[in-house]
């Protein structure tokens, strides 16, 4: 009897232990698609231009320093001109992530707005959940922003 409350214990930590490395990829790829009825170029100067986010920005409002705007916990920087793209670091805590905005022409008067970045999960199985979490918190505040970008 004891043989096997030890054994049934054993499997189960195993089990509780192996199972972020079968579930949750090594590199996790946080994307977020809106169409927006803008031609390319009107949704480029939207993007491009930091003076234009305010626009268009869920709280409108910028930090303190005046070069990155909050929203939901997050700071957001730009970083990067890129022609039809730009990157933002998004901060939050002592995270860094390095992110791509870039803009699909889809016809003369719509795009895809695509927002994306990767993350390589840890090897701990703790800290593996903890980011997985974290990437599906981003990508709803994220998702949250390119709604605001296409009213």
């Amino acid at each position: 009897m004891k043989k096997w409350i030890i054994s049934l214990t054993a499997l189960l930590l195993i089990l509780f232990i192996g199972l972020p490395y079968f579930l949750i990829s090594k590199t996790l790829l946080i994307s977020n698609v809106v169409k927006v009825n803008r031609n390319s170029t009107s949704a480029a100067r939207s993007l491009l231009k930091e003076s234009d986010w305010q626009k268009w920005w869920p709280s409108g409002e910028k930090t303190e320093d005046g070069r990155s705007l909050d929203y939901k916990g997050y700071t957001y920087q730009i970083t990067e001109h890129f022609y039809n793209a730009v990157g933002v670091d998004i901060l939050k805590g002592k995270e860094r992530r390095q992110t791509r905005i870039n803009i699909l022409p889809v016809n003369a008067d719509s795009v895809f707005v695509i927002w994306e970045y990767q993350i390589h999960s840890s090897l701990n199985p703790f800290s593996r959940i903890k980011e997985y979490r974290e990437a599906v918190e981003s990508r709803q505040v994220m998702q949250d922003i390119m709604l605001h970008l296409k009213d």
